[in-house]
């Protein structure tokens, strides 16, 4: 499912346009968005939680050239799923892609 037809889908659930489904999708990703840059883990009951994780800085080196490097720190999002997702070991989202 690409953006386009989650809008579409969103939009026949809630009785809503296209246009006003956007706007509901975007304000939910900002408010996900600036929860995670604050550090606040964000749960969705029965879907999953976002948390953000630090990366530490570390030595990473080039097997090609050898050549070693300094990897800065970063933050990374991290999905856990839960409920429907995590019920089977026989679901595996990559088989929907």
């Amino acid at each position: 499912m690409n953006y386009k037809e989650y809008l579409e889908v969103l939009a026949r659930q809630t009785d809503m346009t296209v246009e006003q489904a956007g706007v509901l999708a975007a304000s939910v990703a900002d408010a996900i968005g600036q929860e995670l840059q604050e550090g606040h883990e964000v749960c969705i009951e029965g879907f999953g939680s976002f948390v953000v994780d630090k990366e530490l800085e570390h030595i990473a080196w080039n097997p090609v050239t050898g050549q070693r490097m300094l990897v800065p720190p970063r933050l990374v999002v991290q999905f856990h799923p839960n409920g429907w997702l995590t019920d089977s070991p026989s679901n595996n989202l990559s088989e929907h892609e």
